[in-house]
């Protein structure tokens, strides 16, 4: 991620992972960050205790790969990570934009795509 970004050295980002020192991520997210990857365990947890992680004014959410994400057990905190962003999402500002990407279309992944988007449009390859 940060190759890809050192063209664009005004778009900050950062990893939230486990394995990394939860200390390290904290300080990073309190020096601000544009762009946010993380795994739905450790965005959850930061989302849950990191004062300094604000995300009122996010414009996009990414849940990428959900249906593996389901297979590995992520549901209940993929529901509680959209709840979350849903609540404190700022009444004022650019509207959030959600984005869903899957390989299967299971009924976990429907589920999951009636919670966490508005107005879907779906793009599918036949092939």
């Amino acid at each position: 991620l940060s190759k890809i970004l050192r063209s664009f050295f005004w778009l900050v980002s950062t990893t939230l992972m486990g394995g990394e020192r939860k200390k390290s991520e904290k300080a990073r997210l309190r020096k601000g960050a544009i762009i946010v990857v993380a795994t739905p365990g450790r965005l959850l947890d930061h989302l849950m205790t990191t004062m300094a992680f604000s995300v009122k004014h996010i414009e996009f959410l990414v849940l990428d790969e959900a249906d593996r994400l389901l297979d590995l057990g992520f549901e209940k905190d993929l529901h509680k990570i959209v709840d979350i962003v849903n609540q404190r999402k700022a009444k004022s500002g650019p509207p959030r934009q959600t984005i869903l990407t899957s390989a299967t279309l299971s009924t976990a992944v429907k589920q999951l795509a009636e919670m966490s988007l508005t107005n879907p449009i779906q793009i599918g390859y036949d092939g």
